[in-house]
């Protein structure tokens, strides 16, 4: 298979769990929209063995399962060691991406793109949570102000300095759990990229759409991210319903997908407040009325 379209996920597991059948449905979008996408899976030989037995139903959308000879603490620890080493175990430019992405448009133009790195904005950032206040005490960081870059789809090439780039991150990111049990990556790349006076290209925010913070689906979006949603709306989100199905070894419903898209929220069975909630006014009201109507007609 042609390597023009390499995609990296990245999962450690204990089997086929929540992380697993995620890996497996975003792998699915992606399949969905790309067939000709060489996916590869980088894993460590624990999660190896107990997704063994679901490697056959992986082996559907996922062209090669690495096995990469790391093991250091929690599932998260070797998780995140896999990916900020990722440079490592990959061949040729690459872009990676979280479980929790559902690719839902072309995504190809990235791979034309004439950059070394590149990814999407996260926020800009001057107060930061409390939790961030205190890992930067503790490590002994300053925090800067401004853009954050978020690192749940970033696009890769083989170059010197961006290898550097993830040298550095590892390193930071390891003396980061080691001192605080923190095994958040974002802050560390935050600090690496400081420090190395280093730029990423940064990609429109259709490639990495954060649901959390843009309830309300953008027009041209490519990849929604559902990074950190709220607890609040737990069991409405589209990813929660095809999830589900994933779980129970259904076929995947896409339509509920498109649906989301085509009409701009991220809900599965949208209701007036779920609507109200994702900014879709007009559409909560034309959704009251039916309702009404249908009550007392």
């Amino acid at each position: 298979m042609r390597n023009d379209m390499l995609v990296c996920y990245v999962l450690t597991s204990d089997g086929w769990c929540t992380y697993t059948q995620m890996t497996f449905l975003s792998a699915s979008s992606l399949k969905r929209i790309h067939p000709e996408a060489n996916i590869v899976l980088l894993t460590d030989p624990v999660s190896e063995k107990r997704i063994e037995k679901c490697s056959h139903l992986l082996s559907t959308v996922i062209d090669e399962i690495r096995v990469c000879p790391i093991k250091i603490g929690s599932l998260t620890e070797t998780n995140r060691e896999l990916k900020t080493t990722m440079p490592r175990w990959m061949e040729g430019d690459f872009l990676y991406l979280d479980a929790d992405t559902l690719i839902v448009k072309p995504i190809n133009d990235i791979w034309k793109l004439d950059a070394p790195l590149a990814m999407a904005p996260d926020r800009e950032c001057y107060d930061p949570p409390d939790w961030i206040k205190d890992l930067y005490r503790q490590m002994g960081w300053q925090f800067r102000n401004g853009l954050r870059l978020n690192a749940g789809v970033i696009f890769v090439r083989q170059d010197k300095k961006v290898r550097e780039l993830f040298d550095l991150w590892n390193r930071t990111w390891r003396a980061q759990v080691e001192r605080t049990r923190v095994p958040n990556d974002q802050e560390s790349l935050a600090i690496s990229l400081y420090e190395l006076g280093y730029r990423p290209h940064v990609l429109d925010q259709k490639y990495n759409y954060l649901i959390k913070r843009n309830l309300k689906i953008a027009e041209d979006v490519r990849i929604l991210h559902f990074f950190a949603t709220s607890d609040l709306y737990k069991g409405a989100w589209i990813l929660d319903k095809l999830l589900e199905q994933v779980a129970l070894f259904q076929p995947i419903d896409w339509s509920l997908l498109d649906r989301c898209v085509r009409e701009r929220h991220p809900w599965h069975s949208p209701t007036p407040y779920l609507l109200r909630s994702s900014g879709n006014l007009l559409q909560a009201m034309q959704l009251k009325l039916r309702q009404y109507f249908c009550r007392h007609l």
